[in-house]
């Protein structure tokens, strides 16, 4: 499938958060949640992914097409994905066997934004176990 858009910026910078949310998921299926947690935590993705797309200068819409809200979904919940596998890896162990595009994205976006963790509770809890390499389970907590 192939989706036009004119907010270039927008699909860059959605590119990039999807691979790093869809971390968020696969800790959440590290952790043993189920589908309610899950679908609450890509909720949640979803419209932090939308307030940054937007403060970077795209448009919320942008978020909500293919190559935001397709892809994370895609990305997010396939037992396939490098990022879900990596979430998933520290939510059991506190290590990971490989590095995904989300992992690698993650320090340089933090440092473009203006980084406020009560601003983006996903994005905090990903910061704090993948960055400062806390226990998902606690990290977790802090979101719900």
């Amino acid at each position: 499938y192939i989706e036009y858009s004119s907010d270039v910026l927008g699909v860059a910078i959605v590119g990039v958060l999807k691979n790093i949310y869809a971390i968020g998921i696969g800790i959440c299926e590290g952790l043993n949640y189920g589908s309610n947690i899950k679908g609450y935590i890509a909720m949640q993705s979803i419209q932090e992914m939308i307030g940054l797309v937007q403060k970077l200068g795209g448009r919320a819409e942008t978020v909500l097409g293919a190559s935001g809200f397709g892809d994370f979904v895609a990305t997010g919940f396939s037992h396939h994905s490098k990022n879900h596998i990596l979430g998933k890896e520290m939510a059991q162990t506190g290590k990971f066997t490989s590095v995904s595009e989300g992992y690698s994205s993650l320090p340089q976006f933090l440092k473009k934004i203006d980084y406020q963790a009560k601003d983006y509770p996903v994005l905090h809890m990903l910061r704090l176990v993948l960055i400062e390499k806390r226990r998902a389970s606690d990290a977790m907590r802090e979101v719900l």
